[in-house]
């Protein structure tokens, strides 16, 4: 999500689309608590009681251009999540991410940006539960306590809804997600060339191929954050999540881009702690 987010155009202007994109990325609560390393979320709860804190950290690159007319983009962010199971079937969860971006052009400026971003809160409530499958909904806000001028927050509060279904198989589960995403802007200039109002589609496959390890799969696609443009970033995910206890799994991915507006590449590294 935080790779370009426009077609060609100045150094100026690509740091400008580089930094609102990066805004929204932090201001999407619908895709900060699935189990890393996916970006789907799955219909399960932690339970009554539990305690989980999720580590995560992601680079990525995107290239555009060529020789002179070359662009990089170099992106990174380092995350928590806090969950807690209020009731069985009912989770809240509090998270914030740090993030810095450089934008550099071939023979040009080289323009950074880094700091912590908006909190993201979420509830998550498995409503129905039959057999193997189950269905969730996931509402959750961002609070802009992001530096809104160096694109680390948008300034206002964002919103999000989830409809999360999850299907076992066995050793195999499906997930899917379809999402709402209503964001805003304090800055003026952001909310002119950013779209207020976006989906968000995805579906992923998780296998426990051995006791303590589950190979996963995961593709997506939302609505473009910039106006001016009518192409979806969209991705493709693989990875592995290996449990080292009952109640410590480590993971790892790689993500490509399947489009000119998401990152070329990715990688991510997570943990998660279950107390």
């Amino acid at each position: 999500m935080m790779g370009r987010v426009g077609g060609k155009g100045s150094g100026a202007d690509r740091r400008h689309r580089v930094v609102v994109a990066l805004a929204a990325a932090l201001c999407a609560p619908a895709a900060t608590r699935a189990a890393h390393p996916l970006a789907t979320d799955d219909a399960g709860t932690l339970g009554r009681g539990v305690r989980q804190a999720e580590l995560t950290g992601q680079m990525s690159r995107d290239t555009e251009g060529r020789g002179a007319a070359r662009t990089s983009d170099d992106t990174g962010e380092g995350g928590v999540a806090v969950g807690y199971g209020l009731r069985d079937d009912l989770d809240l969860v509090l998270g914030v991410a740090t993030s810095w971006s450089r934008v550099h052009q071939q023979g040009g400026p080289t323009s950074e940006t880094r700091g912590l971003g908006d909190v993201a809160v979420d509830v998550k409530w498995r409503a129905l539960e039959a057999g193997g499958f189950a269905l969730a909904l996931k509402p959750g806000i961002t609070l802009p306590t992001g530096d809104a001028d160096q694109g680390l927050g948008t300034g206002r509060p964002c919103y999000a809804l989830t409809l999360v279904a999850s299907q076992e198989l066995g050793p195999v589960g499906l997930h899917a997600n379809v999402a709402y995403l209503r964001d805003d802007y304090g800055r003026r200039e952001d909310r002119e060339v950013s779209r207020l109002e976006r989906l968000r589609f995805s579906v992923a496959l998780a296998a426990q191929v051995a006791e303590k390890l589950q190979l996963v799969a995961d593709v997506g696609a939302e609505t473009n954050t910039d106006r001016a443009s009518p192409t979806w970033p969209a991705y493709a995910l693989g990875g592995a999540i290996f449990a080292a206890s009952d109640d410590v799994e480590l993971d790892l991915g790689v993500r490509v881009g399947l489009s000119a507006p998401e990152a070329d590449l990715a990688g991510l590294l997570g943990a998660t702690f279950r107390f």
